[in-house]
């Protein structure tokens, strides 16, 4: 049960993120199309990319697997292009589909569609993100491959890029690019990506070393775990599912986006928004549950010793977890604030702005100060705290024969859509 103050947060949290959709819908309208190609050598990439290109080899990036570099560099692709403003920020937005069956939906209106959506999704998160240098020049390339998320066929193997990795960007860099390089979950992932592009979350160099040595301390008196992770990776994830989330709730009603007040939500629509909202959650929270309980017969530990950090646990978890990239912070961390995802917007709520104005702006942008990183802390500790048993949930769900049940290590629910671009 939330206490009263903070169901009084989460209210006036969701009155502000519909006003925000509002307006940024609004704005998203402005997309331009400019241009369409279909060679190789005129295939949109990143600068870094085309140099690697031309020399004949691959990018080396930790995050950016080479054999979906090979395909998207030597496979036939149709790119769409376009450009628009979202205040003092310059956007170039490019689709690259590979899947020659489909170059014809890129004719209608089905991709202007998910670039006004890309649109509105930027106008919304620029709106929270108090660092204007952040991207002022961004170019966001979404390379719709087919490669899924699995996990390895053979147990023992360390967990990759290639296993749970779909896209990257700079942290906050001026001019910025953003990479997506699968379909599945490629507006989620985009939305991860964008709260590092635009500053949204926190890096090591935003605090104290004492401070970050201080939350690994935490964490690790939390779990049986002796590495360190990036827990900026799971605030940037949580919030990608959230608004994941949002996304689909305000835009599948066409009531919400249609001739209303883009300031004011009647009580109604604002109430029906927020139903919406945490059943969406709720459903990606069990979704959650299930794969972090995957993760744990893949490492052959059980989320009970995980969770308990004696001596010997640390010494059965540091022989058996085996990860390359940010698996903890994705697939664990994200699970327990998935858990209490109302906790974790009221927190935002109450501790992220800069101004106390009602409703409170700001509340994706996370205030890089001492006392909010140690209440971040403080708050996976609790939902911890909440988490249900993964472990019996695991023994009731091992239906390998089911793709979301067995390999896939896919992070959030598939979309009940059809439409190509929604995996």
């Amino acid at each position: 049960m939330m206490s009263n103050s903070n169901a009084n947060a989460l209210r006036k949290a969701f009155r502000g993120l519909h006003s925000d959709m509002q307006r940024s819908c609004i704005s998203s309208k402005f997309v331009k199309k400019t241009v369409k190609v279909a060679t190789t050598r005129n295939l949109p990439m990143p600068a870094d990319m085309r140099e690697q290109l031309l020399g004949g080899t691959s990018t080396k990036n930790t995050y950016f697997p080479e054999e979906i570099q090979d395909h998207i560099l030597n496979e036939p692709s149709t790119a769409t292009t376009y450009q628009f403003n979202v205040n003092d920020r310059k956007v170039v937005l490019h689709f690259v589909v590979f899947d020659d069956t489909l170059n014809t939906l890129m004719e209608n209106k089905n991709m202007d569609e998910h670039a006004r959506r890309v649109c509105a999704l930027i106008h919304l998160v620029s709106a929270h993100a108090a660092r204007p240098a952040c991207s002022s020049t961004l170019n966001i390339y979404i390379y719709m491959t087919d490669f899924k998320k699995r996990f390895p066929t053979e147990k023992g193997q360390s967990l990759d890029a290639i296993h749970a990795n779909t896209g990257m960007a700079y942290h906050c860099a001026k001019n910025n690019d953003v990479v997506v390089y699968r379909k599945e979950e490629w507006f989620k992932v985009l939305i991860h990506e964008l709260f590092h592009a635009f500053g949204l979350s926190f890096i090591e160099s935003d605090m104290e070393a004492e401070v970050h040595a201080g939350m690994q301390r935490s964490l690790q008196r939390m779990y049986a775990i002796s590495h360190p992770v990036r827990i900026y990776e799971t605030y940037c994830e949580i919030w990608a599912r959230i608004l994941n989330v949002v996304f689909d709730c305000f835009m599948g009603d066409d009531a919400t986006t249609k001739s209303l007040n883009p300031i004011q939500a009647t009580d109604l629509q604002l109430q029906v928004f927020m139903e919406c909202v945490m059943d969406g959650l709720h459903e990606n929270a069990r979704f959650a549950q299930q794969q972090c309980a995957k993760l744990m017969r893949y490492m052959d530990i059980t989320y009970a010793t995980l969770a308990n950090p004696t001596k010997e646990n640390r010494e059965i978890v540091s022989k058996k977890y085996r990860e390359n990239t940010n698996i903890f912070a994705y697939y664990v961390l994200t699970c327990v604030l998935l858990h209490s995802p109302d906790e974790f917007i009221a927190w935002c709520y109450k501790n992220n702005p800069f101004r106390r104005t009602t409703p409170r702006n700001n509340i994706m942008q996370f205030r890089t100060i001492p006392s909010n990183f140690n209440g971040f802390m403080e708050l996976l500790n609790h939902c911890k705290q909440q988490c249900p048993d993964l472990d019996s949930m695991s023994a009731h769900n091992d239906d390998t024969n089911d793709d979301v049940l067995g390999s896939s290590m896919r992070m959030s629910p598939p979309s009940p859509s059809a439409n190509f671009m929604k995996n």
